[in-house]
């Protein structure tokens, strides 16, 4: 078992959330380190193979930091058995130097990316690799999807007028070949942000002509007058993700409407049938085979 830190060790206190915790743990670790790294003793239920761990043996340091972790008597001293986690949620920790020259552009162009507003684990494979997916009218978002974590405001801020050169700018210095640009949802603007991302893409182009575009975008409520400022901007890829089965999206996408993307993905291909069209969905929702098959 290796030694964990006492900072990783930390126990979520009553005024200190998970999200908050997973935050100050560190932005580059993923959750599945975290989760990989933590003690996971199995009970009856569960069905899992098993490593005994033998605190008999074990290290002093190690085990006071073991002990902070039984506290309660949730397990006792002895022979415990712990989960052995399939090798392919290990994560490898990103090279620091890369990440950091990402992080750098980023903090030093004032930019968000939806790979840190919504804790997403792979970030550090991502950063590390020189990419990352532009969060444009951000950070907070006027739709609260369960699933999401990225911060939910009523009346966000105003759009930055800035923001496409210092996205252009950005995509620049990354040398990127691809840019992926996708927003919050802006329901509180009348074109839901379709000027933004026409600006964005226009910017970008003059920046860095060679770069191709991709923008994943929201519903826009419906407004396919707004769906034509994007296309008419012309990005190489349209995306629009349809997050899940319909029968979910109650549970999951409250402000959502199924039928809505299927339109919006319906009239870009039939407006721009040289655009490469694009949707994706999550699994482990609940939905079943069948739901996603359909889907």
């Amino acid at each position: 078992m290796s030694l964990l830190t006492k900072r990783r060790l930390e126990p979520i206190g009553a005024n200190k959330n998970r999200d908050d915790w997973i935050r100050t743990s560190g932005p580059f670790v993923p959750n599945e380190v975290r989760y990989q790294a933590a003690l996971h003793p199995v009970g009856p239920h569960c069905h899992s193979n098993t490593a005994p761990v033998n605190y008999a043996n074990m290290p002093a340091p190690e085990l006071r930091l073991v002990d902070r972790i039984r506290s309660g008597n949730r397990f006792s001293r002895g022979i415990v058995s712990v989960a052995v986690k399939p090798e392919w949620l290990r994560v490898k920790a990103p090279q620091w130097q890369r990440v950091g020259s990402v992080k750098e552009i980023l903090r030093d162009l004032q930019l968000n990316t939806v790979c840190e507003e919504a804790s997403c684990p792979n970030i550090g494979e991502c950063f590390q690799a020189g990419t990352a997916t532009f969060l444009i009218m951000g950070p907070a978002c006027t739709r609260a999807c369960p699933y999401c974590d990225i911060d939910f405001e009523k009346k966000p801020q105003p759009l930055d007028p800035s923001e496409p050169e210092r996205l252009a700018e950005a995509v620049r210095r990354l040398k990127l070949n691809h840019v992926v640009i996708t927003a919050v949802n802006r329901d509180d603007l009348p074109d839901g942000g379709a000027g933004q991302f026409a600006r964005c893409i226009a910017a970008t182009r003059t920046a860095a002509p060679g770069t191709t575009i991709e923008v994943l975008i929201p519903d826009l409520c419906g407004n396919w007058e707004a769906l034509d400022i994007i296309l008419a901007a012309a990005p190489e890829v349209l995306n629009h993700n349809t997050e899940t089965v319909p029968r979910l999206y109650r549970r999951t996408r409250p402000q959502g409407d199924y039928e809505r993307s299927l339109t919006l993905l319906r009239l870009a291909r039939q407006r721009t049938p040289w655009l490469y069209t694009k949707s994706g969905l999550m699994v482990g929702l609940g939905e079943t085979d069948a739901e996603i098959r359909q889907s």
